[in-house]
């Protein structure tokens, strides 16, 4: 139904309607032409497309459709059948052969890290501009969105649309790919959560009071849709990326109702703005790995629609998600393991490429490794699993991913059959898999938000599917396959022509003749083998060695003569175009491959019936098929054993869990309180029956699921509750008892105790409640009114001017069994201890502190904050400051079970801990603080000086350069030794620097002074680094501390030869300054630039001294617990007694 009124001039990646045109030319599009019905219908036709990799199909008659608005195209980037096109429909988003493979395809998108961006265009106009729907008019309940799955939780029209979102301050302008839903009328909702690039922009809207301005297109030009689903760093916008990729320029047009640009030619966009406080629930829908959850939504923004514009005769493009294939996978795991493949290439690591294998719903990652290097770099599988892991896992791109497959250059990573067999044969479970819980997982994976364990934390493995020998001396074996055995390929093609003639009948090819020809490449390495006459002998031309491969001159020097099965013109073009050799062998082997199959299997067929050979006799044998039922029946009674064990396994591990244990307190601690109304025995020790629930009442206040210094904090509450209460009861009784007796004035009485004890002793309670906002104080203050008000409303003493002590006596003898109750269980079932919980805090704060003074320091030496701005960082900092932040807490438990055991020294110890861990926070601001300073300052003329921060065990450097990013972010590596090994071979293996070059202007004189300090910072904060990896305390529960006794003596070094290096760079620096001709602007840059570098220096100086402090405290803490843990004193008893 395509018009040349209707056709683009740009091509197909930069015209999503030239696109549809380009499918139906390469005869990979369906039109059809009947009704087809948008809710559940058009999306179940896409979904079996998908499945089974047809033709996309093109619905140009929807139901509910009007005035043009709109068709719909389903799996615009799904995978084909034909093997040589497979990848075709996303190769034509981004101007390549169809014929591309997935290889050819990610290196395109990492080119554009080299390239020069190249910035839009705007227009006045475009075709989107053809139709609009203005306010009220719009109605999106009555658009012919489709309904993709039948759990969805409503109609999602945005399946393969781009949302546009812009910064308040237009810096960045962010195009993503995120699913949205209609909720209204003219009201919609999508995922929009952290860390994603749209919730960030949100949330940039959301801090000045406003809300965000947005558009989403549909059907935009196929590189932009590719490019919104690229991992790009933050705060860089996709426009000038896409011009890269394309080589020209994209055309925008301004929208109309807010100050956005989306692409022209689009076929639809939606205008409106996302809101900052309104919420509503979004979902379920069935994502990328095929599995729906009902009733499975979550609160997102409200999306508000002002207007619709459209192009004549729109169409909507679809993904119907699920299991493979559709656009999540084909096309999102390719650009995802595009970045982590230029990731690992700009940190310097042996990989030669990288895949997402589909097979796993694009939840593991094949990375293959360059044998050579590897050996070269001496490293074991476990370090080499973490300097992957730490690239991979620790990048935006590496959060799909869970299982990184680590294979050799024998294996194929884009032949999901290949990394099977590699993983399945290569990798022993246990010993070859490396395991990371404290890295960001994947929550849309099912066994992440609907499994066990953290949904949104750890669950991730590195799987080393190399053999030993790959990493010591090389390839010592064979594989075996038809295509891969070089030495059985020349036993089947030469030794068996005849037999192949004989073999394949002339029936299973009618078309198709017997050809000669010669293979020209390696078989590993593709390197062009030289011709001698009709053979390809002696490894000629072949540059041995260069794959790496022991078995290189075997498969070199290999005369392969190949009988090719194929039509009369492929051998011709075979050799007019051998840049094609490839793929012409891929299609020659499934062709033999597929012959010897045919042949083989009417050869079985003659030779075997449905029996097996279990005995020589004649009696009836075992069929092979069995009747699959009684099978079924066998095995259905051990499948619910193992399924009762597990189910047993899951409810044990949750009983014995924090949670689960609170938990069983408290059901437990509330089941005793209850007896109280329940069994006579025990409510008539209480008195009258009326008023027995406050025992209930007060264990659920006073609750059992609580440390050991929190129940005592509780008892002491509690106490104190009763007290006031009591005394504000037994004070209410004296004054109308003294006013009726002595006044016969009980009315006034009455009045002076609504006055004085009930307003006053109320408001008093209000008033410690808003005080001190302790929770525990909190529910001591609903104790003591409630207990009040009891005793004053229902005993009558108030009210007839009579002392009474029945309702105080039974009030006290429920708070008793209430709080007993409590204190019962929780310190006799498994009691939790705050000791251990806060020295496991303070273990978390040794290990973010490390990798925060890690970052700031790499990233101040190389004068850029770009390290400090992504989302791992901050959300490091965040985990810092939450368990600092909860410090203030525990420390109060723990010191209540320290003076209860006696251990009252060990609490002043770890007290001083807290207060020196307070002081290395605030250095570790002062060091940022400085390095923001650094930046402050080289922002107008950033430095382009590459720093290496290499890794002594590997020998191997990543260049880091200063300025501004590139595509992809390059990751920090640094020493992991201690100082002796740092110094030994970070000074060998740096470029030596001359401690008298010159000062410069600007960024160089930051350069000048940076490179007399950079390797002794480098070394006192790796030693640092070191040191609070080493102090931290043991694994849980006990957090034993553990100090390594060369610590002191290691940091003493450091900061020994820092002062040393330190005062002899500024000295040097001084002398430089004086003697210097410069200008008055000059100097002045010069003194701003020294004095920050100064100031860095100091504050990292500063850190280390606070941290010989926590060192000192530590090491007394330590002889206090393991070498006198049997002196216990209660003298703080005497003085509070005193």
């Amino acid at each position: 139904m395509s018009t040349a009124r209707d056709r683009d001039p740009e091509p197909p990646h930069l015209s999503f309607r030239t696109f549809v045109d380009s499918l139906r030319g390469d005869k990979d599009l369906v039109e059809v032409n009947d009704s087809v019905d948008p809710n559940l219908e058009a999306a179940a036709i896409t979904r079996l497309i998908c499945e089974t990799n047809d033709k996309a199909p093109l619905f140009n008659n929807v139901l509910g459709a009007r005035n043009g608005f709109f068709r719909i195209l389903g799996a615009p980037a799904a995978l084909r059948q034909s093997k040589t096109q497979r990848f075709g429909r996303i190769a034509r988003h981004l101007a390549l052969s169809p014929d591309s493979g997935p290889s050819t395809i990610m290196e395109k998108l990492l080119s554009v890290g080299s390239e020069k961006l190249v910035d839009p265009i705007t227009v006045e106009s475009g075709p989107v501009k053809e139709n609009s729907i203005v306010g009220d008019d719009i109605d999106l309940t009555a658009i012919p969105a489709p309904m993709v799955h039948e759990t969805d939780g409503g109609k999602y029209v945005g399946t393969y649309g781009m949302n546009v979102l812009a910064a308040p301050d237009g810096e960045w302008v962010n195009w993503s790919v995120n699913r949205t839903m209609i909720v209204g009328k003219r009201t919609m909702t999508g995922a929009c959560y952290p860390p994603q690039h749209n919730w960030q922009i949100v949330n940039k809207w959301r801090e000045i009071g406003q809300d965000a301005p947005w558009a989403m297109a549909f059907g935009v030009p196929p590189a932009a849709i590719i490019v919104a689903a690229m991992p790009i760093p933050d705060g860089v916008s996709e426009a000038g990326y896409v011009g890269a990729l394309s080589g020209e320029p994209m055309k925008l047009v301004k929208c109309d109702t807010n100050d956005l640009y989306v692409p022209a030619n689009a076929e639809i966009v939606f205008e409106g703005t996302i809101s900052t406080t309104e919420q509503v629930p979004e979902g379920p829908y069935s994502e990328m790995h095929g599995v729906n959850f009902p009733g499975d939504s979550h609160m997102m923004p409200l999306f508000k629609v002002n207007k619709i514009t459209y192009r004549n005769n729109a169409i909507l493009p679809l993904s119907a998600t699920g299991r493979l294939t559709d656009e999540t996978q084909s096309l999102g795991g390719l650009v995802t393991a595009a970045e982590v493949l230029q990731l690992c290439r700009a940190a310097d690591l042996p990989v030669l490429q990288a895949s997402s294998p589909l097979i796993s719903q694009c939840t593991w990652i094949a990375v293959q490794v360059d044998g050579q290097r590897l050996r070269a770099m001496k490293i074991t599988p476990k370090e080499l699993a973490e300097l992957v892991a730490n690239i991979v896992f620790k990048s935006k791109a590496g959060v799909p991913f869970h299982r990184i497959i680590l294979v050799g250059e024998d294996i194929d990573v884009h032949d999901d059959a290949d990394v099977m067999w590699a993983f399945s044969t290569r990798c022993r479970p246990g010993l070859d898999e490396y395991p990371y819980e404290d890295v960001k997982g994947f929550a849309l994976i099912p066994y992440m938000a609907h499994g066990n364990g953290n949904p949104t934390k750890g669950g991730k493995m590195v799987c080393d599917a190399l053999f030993p020998v790959e990493y010591t001396t090389g390839r010592n074996w064979i594989n075996t396959s038809f295509r891969q055995d070089m030495r059985l390929t020349n036993i089947v093609l030469f030794g068996s022509v005849a037999y192949w003639a004989a073999a394949a009948p002339t029936e299973s090819h009618a078309l198709v003749e017997r050809q000669a020809i010669n293979v020209n490449g390696c078989w590993c390495c593709n390197t062009v083998i030289k011709p001698y006459g009709n053979f390809y002998g002696a490894g000629a031309g072949c540059k041995a060695g260069a794959c790496g491969n022991r078995d290189h001159e075997l498969c070199c020097t290999a005369a392969v003569l190949m009988p090719f099965i194929a039509c009369r013109e492929i051998p011709a073009l075979f050799h007019e175009h051998p840049a094609q050799a490839e793929w012409m062998w891929d299609s020659a082997f499934n062709d033999i491959q597929d012959l010897f199959f045919l042949w083989a299997g009417r050869q079985r067929q003659e030779e075997v019936n449905l029996h097996s050979s279990a005995s020589d006799g004649l009696e009836e044998r075992e069929p092979f098929i069995v009747d699959r039922e009684h099978v079924d029946q066998e095995r259905f009674t051990p499948w619910i054993i193992r399924k009762s064990l597990r189910t047993w396994s899951d409810i044990r591990e949750f009983i014995i869990s924090e949670q689960g244990l609170g938990i069983f307190k408290c059901s437990l601690a509330y089941l005793l309180a209850s007896l109280a109304v329940f069994v006579p025995m025990i409510g008539n020790l209480l008195g009258h029956q009326n008023g027995k629930h406050l025992v209930a009442t007060i264990t659920v206040y006073f609750h059992p699921a609580r440390t050991q210094g929190s129940m005592y904090k509780a008892l002491i509450c509690a106490s104190v509750a009763f007290i006031f209460a009591a005394v504000l009861s037994l004070s209410s009784m004296w004054v109308t008892i003294l006013f009726q007796r002595k006044h016969d004035m009980i009315e006034l009485g009455h009045a002076v105790v609504l006055v004085v004890f009930v307003a006053g002793g109320f408001g008093f309670i209000g008033w410690i409640k808003q005080r001190l906002s302790d929770p525990l104080v909190n529910v001591a203050c609903s104790l003591a009114s409630l207990a009040s008000t009891i005793v004053i409303t229902k005993e009558g003493a108030v009210q007839s001017g009579a002392l009474s002590f029945d309702k105080i006596s039974q009030v006290l003898r429920m708070v008793l069994l209430g709080v007993g109750i409590s204190a019962a269980v929780s310190l006799s079932i498994l009691p939790l201890s705050a000791r251990k919980k806060f020295r496991g805090n303070l273990s978390t704060l040794t290990d973010t502190v490390t990798l925060m003074l890690m970052s700031i320091t790499g990233s101040s030496l190389r004068g850029s904050d770009y390290e400090l701005q992504k989302v791992e960082f901050i959300n490091l900092s965040a985990r810092h400051d939450k368990a600092f932040g909860q410090m203030k807490n525990i420390m109060e438990e723990t010191k209540l079970e320290h003076y209860v055991a006696g251990t009252g020294l060990e609490y002043h110890l770890e007290k001083r801990l807290v207060c020196f861990m307070q002081d290395i926070t605030h250095s570790l601001g002062g060091l940022r603080s400085a390095g923001a300073l650094h930046f402050e300052l080289l922002a107008p003329t950033r430095c382009t000086r590459p720093t290496q921060m290499s890794c002594p065990e590997t020998d191997s450097s990543v260049p880091v350069t200063i300025g501004r990013p590139k595509l992809v972010s390059q990751p920090q590596s640094v020493s992991k030794s201690d100082v002796e090994l740092y110094k030994a071979e970070k000074l060998q293996s740096a470029p030596k620097i001359q401690q008298d070059t010159p000062l410069n202007h600007s960024g160089d004189d930051f350069e000048s002074i940076i490179s007399r300090l950079e390797i002794s910072m480098l070394s006192l904060a790796s030693t640092l680094r070191d040191i609070f990896k080493e102090v931290s305390f043991g694994p849980a529960p006990d957090y034993r501390i553990s100090i390594n006794g060369g610590a002191r003596p290691r940091i003493d070094e450091a900061v020994k030869i820092y002062r040393e290096t330190r005062m002899s760079a500024l000295c040097s620096l001084s002398h430089e300054r004086e003697i210097m001709s410069l200008t008055q602007e000059s100097k002045a840059d010069l003194e701003e630039i020294f004095a920050s570098c100064d100031y860095f220096s100091v504050s990292l100086l500063k850190l280390s001294e606070k941290l010989q402090q926590f060192l000192s405290v530590l090491e007394e803490l330590q002889i206090e617990v393991d070498e006198r843990p049997n002196e216990k004193s209660w003298t703080w008893t005497w003085v509070f007694l005193t």
